[in-house]
């Protein structure tokens, strides 16, 4: 998977991340490349070091915590579903996309509505999981 040749994801899982996330196929797709390239172990998923060696993340002083979003519960290895996911957090909130009842199609609140980025950016403060952000943890 590591390769740098275009790699093509499976179309039924490209449909259900695009509904899933808000991406569109092609973003998918480019993400799926990204992923396969930083993929430096070819067992199809990432480790901790596959994203420690990103050079915006080693030199982001907030690098770390941005790593540690995509392991909660220090999970070992994340999925290309769940890279996706991570990432849709990051995506223009869902109220500016007309919808404007923060909810997904499934009525789960959407990935990226304000409420959702909010918690995100919390917990990547909230280092200790404890529910406050402490002096400590700025």
């Amino acid at each position: 998977m590591g390769s740098s040749s275009s790699r093509h994801a499976d179309s039924e899982l490209v449909e259900t991340l695009s509904a899933q996330s808000g991406f569109s196929r092609k973003q998918i797709q480019r993400l799926y490349n990204r992923f396969c390239h930083l993929d430096k172990g070819n067992n199809g998923s990432l480790r901790r070091g596959d994203l420690e060696h990103i050079s915006e993340l080693q030199i982001n002083p907030l690098g770390v915590r941005i790593i540690d979003a995509f392991f909660p519960e220090h999970r070992l290895e994340l999925s290309f579903s769940d890279f996706i996911m991570v990432l849709a957090i990051f995506r223009p909130d869902a109220c500016e996309e007309a919808r404007v009842d923060h909810h997904a199609e499934d009525g789960f609140p959407a990935v990226n509505s304000r409420d959702e980025k909010l918690r995100f950016v919390f917990n990547m403060y909230d280092v200790n999981h404890d529910g406050v952000i402490s002096r400590m943890e700025l």
